[in-house]
C-alpha cells in the first residue's frame, strides 16, 4: 500500500536497499556505538584515510535504518555527527562489495541534487566521494563504510592502488567492529581468518 510515508519526495533519486537489509540491520543493532566511537584503532584508520586524501573529510559511518551515524571523522568540525540515510552517499556503498567512486557528484544523477552537493553559502559543497564497506567478519553483513568526501572533483581517475589502500583500511575497521560485536581477541582464530 502506498502511503504518504512511502512516497519519495526528494529531488534526488532514492538510494537502493541491500537485499539482506533486515538481517543487516539486526547485525548493526549488535554494535555498541559508544565503544566503537572510543576505539583508538578506528580513529587511527580514519586519520590515515584523511592523510591519504589530503583536504578531504574522512569518516567511518554506521548505516542504520533511517540515519548514518559517524563514529569518527577527521577534516572538518562542521561535518555532521549523523546524516539522514537518504542523503548519505554511503547508502549506495553498502549495497555492493566494491568501493564506490564518485568523481564529480555535481554531474552524477544519483547525487547532483543531494543537499551535500548543492550546499548553501555557509556549508561546503562535496563533489568527490570514495567509500568502502566495513563488515561484520563473522556474518559478512555490511555495517557501514569508511569514506572520504572532498569539495574538489577528481579529473584524473582513481588508481587501483588507491582503492586497495582504502580496502585495507576498511579491513582493519571491519576487524575492530567484529571484535566489538563478538568479543573477539587478536589471538582468536576467527580474528585471523580475514588476514
Amino acid at each position: 500500500m502506498v502511503t504518504e510515508e512511502t512516497v519519495w519526495h526528494r529531488p534526488w533519486p532514492e538510494p537502493p536497499m541491500p537485499d539482506n537489509e533486515m538481517s543487516r540491520l539486526a547485525a548493526v543493532a549488535r554494535l555498541n556505538i559508544d565503544d566503537v566511537r572510543h576505539d583508538i584503532m578506528i580513529q587511527h584508520m580514519c586519520t590515515m584515510v584523511y592523510h591519504t586524501w589530503p583536504g578531504a573529510v574522512a569518516f567511518v559511518g554506521i548505516m542504520g535504518k533511517a540515519k548514518q551515524v559517524m563514529v569518527t571523522s577527521v577534516g572538518s568540525s562542521m561535518f555532521p555527527a549523523q546524516l539522514p540515510r537518504d542523503m548519505a552517499f554511503c547508502a549506495h556503498t553498502i549495497c555492493g562489495t566494491k568501493p564506490l567512486v564518485v568523481m564529480d557528484a555535481t554531474k552524477d544523477p544519483r547525487f547532483m541534487h543531494n543537499p551535500l552537493v548543492k550546499a548553501g553559502r555557509r556549508s561546503k559543497k562535496f563533489c568527490f566521494y570514495l567509500g568502502a564497506a566495513v563488515v561484520d567478519l563473522e556474518s559478512r553483513h555490511i555495517l557501514g563504510t569508511i569514506a572520504v568526501l572532498h569539495t574538489i572533483s577528481r579529473k584524473d581517475s582513481v588508481q587501483k592502488c588507491e582503492l586497495q589502500v582504502l580496502e585495507n583500511y576498511a579491513r582493519v575497521v571491519s576487524r575492530q567492529l567484529t571484535m566489538n560485536m563478538h568479543g573477539w581477541r587478536p589471538s582468536d582464530n576467527l580474528y585471523r581468518r580475514d588476514l
